[in-house]
């Protein structure tokens, strides 16, 4: 509110008293005055003010620690989640590779199974492909057995007799070098072999001219009954390992003769 005060100055002529309206009124404008002490704001106001924005800031900071919760709340949810899912995702992984190991060491096992099952065949085929060169190589009625011609007679002659015949078809009667003869010869009834002690008795040799070195006697042989046992016979039934007996060159038996294959 503007209060209008005003200043009455008063001109003074010597000698009169001036009280007219010739008296000049100067009329100066002073500024309003509040009702309450001072135009600025006082302590209190600014505490006021103080506690007002500081309620506001406090607001905010709430709003904003709300806000940021329900989102960290929502982001370590969805991590959470996302980690469940890929637990279980390794799991499966897991299991699967456990599977596929399994089913590979399954194959690796088929495999080398087929391998060997391959092998054997190779064998057998390149066996079965020896044995008919073999055959092949054999004169006809020859018997082929590893690597070697065999001629088992029908008819029967003495020992000397049976030689004569085996060299007359270029070859001898038979030397028994490894048990697989042995037991391939074992299977034909009597059958002289060539071996003799003709040269020097209780020195048996085979008809090659080499010492015996492995033998197949039956038990108590040889026993050179009457002194004159000089030659050797298979006699099969009397199993397949202890079957040689000694026995008179001039009995007649079947025989057994031996050569290499035909080129």
């Amino acid at each position: 509110m503007a209060v209008d005060i005003q200043l009455v100055t008063i001109k003074h002529t010597p000698g009169k008293r001036d009280t007219s309206d010739r008296s000049r009124i100067s009329k100066i404008k002073m500024p309003p005055r509040s009702h309450h002490f001072g135009s600025e704001p006082t302590g209190r106001q600014y505490y006021r003010l103080a506690t007002v924005c500081l309620g506001i800031l406090c607001l905010l900071l709430l709003l904003i620690t709300a806000v940021l919760y329900v989102y960290y709340e929502g982001a370590i949810s969805d991590i959470e989640k996302k980690h469940n899912i890929l637990i279980k995702e390794r799991h499966v992984l897991q299991t699967n590779y456990i599977t596929v190991r399994n089913e590979r060491d399954q194959l690796q096992t088929n495999y080398s199974t087929k391998l060997a099952d391959v092998s054997q065949l190779q064998e057998k085929y390149s066996s079965c492909i020896a044995l008919k060169k073999q055959e092949h190589r054999c004169p006809m009625g020859w018997k082929s057995f590893d690597l070697k011609c065999y001629y088992i007679s029908e008819s029967k002659k003495n020992w000397m007799e049976s030689q004569v015949d085996c060299r007359q078809k270029g070859a001898d009667l038979v030397v028994i070098d490894s048990k697989a003869e042995q037991t391939f010869f074992s299977q034909y009834q009597r059958t002289w072999i060539g071996l003799t002690d003709k040269k020097q008795e209780g020195v048996f040799k085979w008809v090659d001219g080499t010492p015996l070195t492995t033998s197949y006697w039956m038990n108590g042989e040889p026993n050179d009954v009457g002194g004159n046992e000089d030659c050797v016979e298979i006699i099969n039934y009397s199993g397949t390992i202890a079957n040689w007996n000694d026995r008179p060159c001039y009995y007649e038996e079947k025989w057994i003769c031996e050569r290499e294959g035909l080129d």
